[in-house]
């Protein structure tokens, strides 16, 4: 089965984060991930926060259960849908919220949105990006995977009117994000497989609705981004270090949209019952919050825009030049993710087409004649390709910063300035869940293509 990110449990799996203490030049020296928090403190996320902290923003995120009563959590916009989408064996559903293993997950994810930086005891806390907008959390997975993930086991079923059906479980969420008026959805979960049918049209109804969807790549690097990364018009987040370089294994795919900030990420650690320490994480799971926050915070800078305009905004706003237009390459997407100088974009500026189209005859789904609403309209061009070893656009430069699958740009950039078992044909095909990738701990990797320090 896929490895769900996570933030460890245990003292044999936990990454306790060495230097302690406030941060500043000294501390930056010797942890240039400033105890995990680089995505949040040495980037231009500062800088964004004197602009907008994004209110007025909705953001859904599709994940596990979530422990709101954390210190991380506590006061802010958060709300939980009491029921998840997944049945127990009885036929009652899971809970929205949860303080064992399984809520580790989501709730690192939705604290890196909206986190109040508040700790428990003397520690950090997880500082949000987008403080002020609110979250609506699902839980779209089965009760025990976590501990099954430790274990090393096959995951426990996630039941859709008494089927072991996660694509339905996962569809159904995205369809109630709609109804409750997401902006964005962030989906920290992936299918090695395409998208089938439910997947496809829940999809469909969000880029009908004008929703956003950002969803991270698979743990293992497969030879395709699965679903929801790889379904038509999603951005699909790989992740880079605080270097912004790329973290290998990395993806390289034609639909590889965006790298963000994934490695040595902070986050609250459940262990042994308790949730009382901190840890860090490296993976597309917190890539994917990452980057649909530093969506939430463009928008509510301009409401106006449509969600296609401000994925042209994103795409166009890369690394540290500012509207460079749209070139990307199979290995670092469009590059970097730009926080401010996307908040400093007019998107509106921009044309009111997902540029993340698949070309038409292409059978990904959902179908792009669906998306347009007709069969015969010009889908939009497709971007230049540049070399897979051409450096990509970057931030100023900025110390130590960190991020999930990206490459190719700088941290900097990235961050301020810049399953389970699915039956759907005749035979059952199995599918893995992959939460982002989870190497805790991991040691950096030589960067793949020439890139610049944030």
């Amino acid at each position: 089965m896929g490895r769900p990110g996570r933030w460890g449990a245990g003292v044999a799996s936990l990454v306790l984060v060495a230097v302690v203490g406030a941060p500043g030049a000294a501390g930056a020296a010797t942890d240039p991930s400033d105890e995990g928090l680089w995505y949040a403190t040495q980037s231009s996320i500062p800088a964004v926060h004197e602009i907008t902290r994004g209110a007025g923003m909705t953001i859904a995120v599709i994940d596990g259960s979530v422990n709101p009563a954390v210190p991380d959590l506590a006061g802010t916009n958060l709300v939980v849908r009491d029921q998840g989408f997944c049945q127990n064996a009885d036929g009652t559903p899971t809970s929205g919220t949860s303080t064992t293993h399984d809520a580790e997950h989501a709730t690192g994810i939705v604290s890196m949105l909206i986190g109040t930086g508040l700790g428990i005891g003397d520690q950090r806390g997880v500082i949000g990006i987008v403080p002020e907008a609110t979250v609506l959390a699902y839980n779209a997975s089965a009760d025990g995977w976590a501990d099954a993930q430790a274990a090393d086991a096959d995951y426990p079923p996630c039941l859709v009117d008494g089927v072991d059906n996660p694509d339905a479980a996962w569809a159904l969420a995205i369809e109630q994000a709609i109804d409750d008026g997401a902006d964005i959805i962030s989906f920290s979960m992936n299918a090695e497989l395409p998208c089938m049918e439910a997947m496809g049209e829940a999809i469909l109804h969000a880029h009908q609705a004008g929703v956003i969807v950002v969803a991270g790549t698979s743990n293992d690097r497969e030879e395709m981004l699965g679903c929801p990364a790889g379904a038509n018009g999603v951005i699909s987040v790989e992740i880079v270090d605080w270097d912004g370089n790329l973290v290998d294994p990395s993806m390289e795919d034609p639909y590889l949209t965006i790298l963000g900030p994934g490695k040595g990420i902070r986050g609250l650690s459940w262990s042994d019952g308790a949730w009382d320490r901190y840890g860090v994480t490296t993976g597309s799971s917190v890539a994917t919050p990452f980057v649909a926050g530093a969506l939430a915070l463009a928008w509510s800078v301009h409401p106006e825009a449509t969600a296609n305009q401000m994925i042209q905004a994103m795409l166009r706003n890369t690394g540290a030049q500012p509207d460079h237009g749209l070139v990307r390459n199979d290995q670092h997407g469009f590059g970097t993710i730009a926080t401010l100088t996307m908040v400093q974009s007019d998107p509106t500026a921009y044309p009111d087409e997902n540029p993340l189209l698949h070309p038409y005859g292409d059978d990904v789904l959902p179908l792009t004649a669906d998306i347009l609403g007709t069969a015969t309209q010009t889908p939009t061009p497709q971007p230049t390709q540049t070399a897979a070893t051409t450096p990509k656009p970057t931030d100023e430069p900025t110390p130590a910063t960190e991020a999930d699958e990206g490459g190719g740009s700088n941290l900097g950039l990235l961050i301020g300035g810049g399953a389970l078992l699915l039956i759907v044909v005749v035979t059952v095909v199995i599918i893995v869940i992959r939460r982002g990738r989870t190497t805790p701990g991991a040691t950096d990797t030589t960067p793949t293509s020439p890139t610049s320090h944030p």
